[in-house]
């Protein structure tokens, strides 16, 4: 048969997981995902009777039943007061605009290697909130337009 039942235990002691190298932007949709479990969990909670499993109808927009969907503005109160450790074990929260208060963010630019003609990403430098650009690379300059 050439569908093999997978296993657990196949793929522990297989090849596939011996040059497993996961993606560094798969750490930002990890969070993106948790912000919204975890500001959901804290609706939930403040909501709903204790104990109660899934949405409760305190947490629903008012309309008829077939357009009820959760409270956006309540929720986005609690993704706003959200404060947690991101995957990389960071604190992270949010400004009142829904800016992320704590995040740096590398800046990285596609170069090639004439000689090589391999192209690889640079870091150029990082991104601090409230507009901090920390230049690693003095030959890479840039220009403010204030206008």
């Amino acid at each position: 048969d050439l569908r093999k039942e997978c296993r657990q235990h196949d793929l522990a002691n297989s090849s596939y997981t011996d040059n497993y190298q996961q993606n560094s932007k798969v750490a930002f949709t990890i969070d993106a995902v948790n912000v919204f479990a975890y500001a959901l969990r804290q609706f939930q909670i403040d909501a709903c009777e204790s104990g109660f499993r899934g949405i409760c109808p305190a947490m629903l927009s008012s309309g008829t039943v077939r357009e009820q969907a959760i409270n956006g503005k309540q929720l986005l109160e609690y993704l706003l007061k959200l404060e947690f450790l991101n995957s990389a074990g960071h604190p992270t929260s949010f400004t009142a605009t829904g800016d992320l208060a704590t995040q740096v963010y590398d800046i990285t630019n596609l170069q090639v290697d004439r000689s090589t003609g391999q192209a690889s990403f640079v870091n150029i430098g990082t991104w601090e909130r409230l507009n901090a650009l920390s230049n690693s690379r003095p030959e890479i300059s840039r220009t403010m337009n204030n206008g």
